[in-house]
């Protein structure tokens, strides 16, 4: 994202106009008139399910569920790295955009999404903007979810890493996707990690609460440590030595 003034994390069918429409088919022309599926991976969209219904009642989901510790650690890893580069967008960062224009939009729309709104500000740590946002995606997801029907499918990540090939085949069959020499590829391709962060991962009392609630639902061992919320400092869970 590069303009927080332009931009938009939720997006709604009202959103899907004639001419939006117009256009994803003129884009896709060639995967529509000959049927081809096409797949695209970008977590935010998990907050745009109501959009793309209205382009297109036709599309799958595929929900990975990970725990939510895990997420955001690996947020703040990519929020510090600080080595994205963009031309012309020199301040670009990895996860939250061009001097945050991402979470200023995020924080902005999350209004009936029943978060603390003394936490949706724009000094709001790394962390704790990472808990909101995985709180949010998953909230989007649960409220869709019965109207999807037989057109969402949610994996475990767990499953993925241990399991990469049984994993794959289930998504495989649910997008009728032929299998082949691709699977094994793609099952080497998962980089199977045993070791977690040791770093205790700390947040806002609240948020805290409400991402261990979600991971004890979810079946993740992840747990946050309830704390104060430092806005703007960055804790010893967000420092990763780059």
């Amino acid at each position: 994202m590069f303009d927080a003034s332009a931009g938009r994390c939720l997006l709604g069918a009202s959103d899907a106009n004639e001419s939006v429409r117009r256009r994803f088919r003129r884009v896709f022309r060639h995967a529509l008139l000959n049927d081809v599926q096409m797949l695209e991976k970008t977590p935010i969209n998990a907050l745009r399910i109501d959009f793309l219904e209205a382009i297109d009642d036709r599309t799958k989901y595929v929900e990975i569920r990970r725990d939510g510790a895990d997420v955001v650690r690996s947020i703040v890893q990519l929020s510090r790295r600080n080595d994205y580069s963009v031309l012309g967008r020199a301040h670009a960062n990895r996860w939250w955009g061009v001097h945050d224009c991402k979470w200023k939009t995020l924080s902005r729309d999350l209004g009936d999404f029943d978060l603390e709104p003394e936490f949706l500000v724009p000094q709001a740590e790394f962390a704790t903007r990472a808990a909101i946002e995985w709180i949010a995606s998953l909230k989007s997801v649960e409220r869709a979810a019965d109207r999807l029907g037989d057109r969402l499918y949610r994996v475990n990540h767990n499953d993925l890493v241990s399991r990469p090939e049984e994993t794959l085949a289930g998504i495989a069959a649910f997008l009728g996707v032929p299998e082949g020499d691709w699977m094994m590829k793609a099952a080497d391709s998962v980089r199977v990690s045993t070791r977690r962060s040791r770093i205790p991962l700390v947040l806002p009392g609240a948020i805290a609460r409400r991402l261990n609630t979600w991971n004890e639902r979810l079946g993740f061992a992840g747990r946050a440590i309830e704390g104060p919320h430092l806005s703007g400092f960055t804790t010893e869970c967000q420092t990763t030595g780059g």
